[in-house]
Formats: structure tokens, C-alpha cells, sequence
């Protein structure tokens, strides 16, 4: 039998939905910088130190990536990249480290580079255990976020945040069957899912 569940019998039982602030790992967006460069070359500054990074760099013609690597940042740290072996055409360079995320999508054509656009975006961490849900977001460009909770077909929870900063919040789902379920983070015009199993 599905068992819908009320949201207000949700939080009033279970005591969940303590908000709270929430930073990304209290790095800001300044502490890193790509910048274009001439002859197909994009320079990579970074000040923060002791921090592990994964660039990729993908074709947004074709999907390939094109380029894969886990690194460590350091404090005041250059690194360029050379794309001249690259055909021209369009490409994203995406830097993550912790749950930030730096993209810029660029143009290689004729040995020149150019930038058709940028954006830094935080993306959410998600946990859960013995029946709870963690859902952490630090919310860099302040949108109203929605967390959905369905079975695929149905939805059994939808939380309209209207908090335009980080939060942390704790879901209680001792009221929920066992099975799979699909969490859904809505954040602007970006979506992100998270798969859970409640035994």
C-alpha cells in the first residue's frame, strides 16, 4: 500500500526542517579565476591551499571529454592550460572542488580563444542514514530552492525553500515505506537527484 505523507504531519511529528546556514566550506568564488589567454590558452589562478580539484574539460559538440585530472590546489597557484591541440569548436572547461563548481563555456577557432560565457554554481551534498535525509546547499546565486521526495511516479514531499542563502536541513522518514526512493533538488534552472533507499 503507498502511503502518501502530509507535509505538515511530516514536520510536526518528526521535529525536522531546523534551518540552518550553510557555506560551502567557507570558500568564495574569488579564490579561484580562469582567464582566456591568447593562442588557445586559458590560465588558472587559485588560492586555496590543500584542496583537491578535478578539471574537465568536454566538447560540447560532440560530449567527448576531451580532458580528465584530480589535482591539488595550493595557495597562489598558476597553472595554464594549452587547447591548441584541440579542433575548433565549442568546449567546457569545468573546475570542482568540495560541491563548488567554476564553468566557463568557450570558443576555439582560427588559434583564437574566446569566452561565450562563465558561471560559478555550488552544487548540494546529500547523506542519508537510519532513515534520515541531509540535504546541505550553500545557494551562491541566492535562488528559491525546492527539494522533491518520489517514488518515480509519485511525489510523497515537496519543500519550497525560500531562503536565498546556504541551508542544512534534516528530513525525518520514519513514516515512509521501504523502497527506492528519488530525491530532487531544484535550484534556478539547474536540477539535481539523489537516489534513495530507505530499508
Amino acid at each position: 500500500m503507498k502511503t502518501k505523507v502530509n507535509l505538515f504531519r511530516l514536520l510536526a511529528l518528526s521535529g525536522v526542517l531546523g534551518a540552518a546556514s550553510y557555506v560551502a566550506s567557507a570558500v568564495t568564488p574569488e579564490n579561484i579565476n580562469l582567464t582566456v589567454l591568447a593562442n588557445k590558452k586559458i590560465l588558472l589562478e587559485s588560492n586555496i591551499p590543500q584542496k583537491i580539484a578535478k578539471m574537465e574539460i568536454k566538447n560540447l559538440e560532440t560530449f567527448e571529454i576531451v580532458y580528465s585530472e584530480k589535482y591539488p590546489l595550493s595557495a597562489a597557484q598558476k597553472t595554464v592550460y594549452n587547447l591548441s591541440n584541440l579542433p575548433d569548436g565549442n568546449y567546457s572547461m569545468v573546475l570542482r572542488h568540495d560541491n563548488l563548481v567554476y564553468e566557463k563555456e568557450i570558443q576555439l577557432s582560427d588559434g583564437a580563444t574566446r569566452l561565450v560565457k562563465e558561471s560559478t554554481y555550488s552544487e548540494p551534498v546529500f547523506e542519508s542514514a537510519k532513515r534520515r535525509l541531509s540535504v546541505k546547499y550553500a545557494n551562491l546565486n541566492g535562488n528559491k530552492v525546492t527539494v522533491t521526495i518520489s517514488n518515480g511516479s509519485d511525489t510523497f514531499f515537496t519543500d519550497n525553500i525560500d531562503i536565498t542563502k546556504g541551508f542544512s536541513r534534516d528530513y525525518v522518514l520514519k513514516y515512509f515505506e521501504s523502497g527506492q526512493y528519488y530525491v530532487t533538488l531544484v535550484s534556478g534552472d539547474r536540477t539535481y537527484n539523489y537516489n534513495l533507499f530507505i530499508n
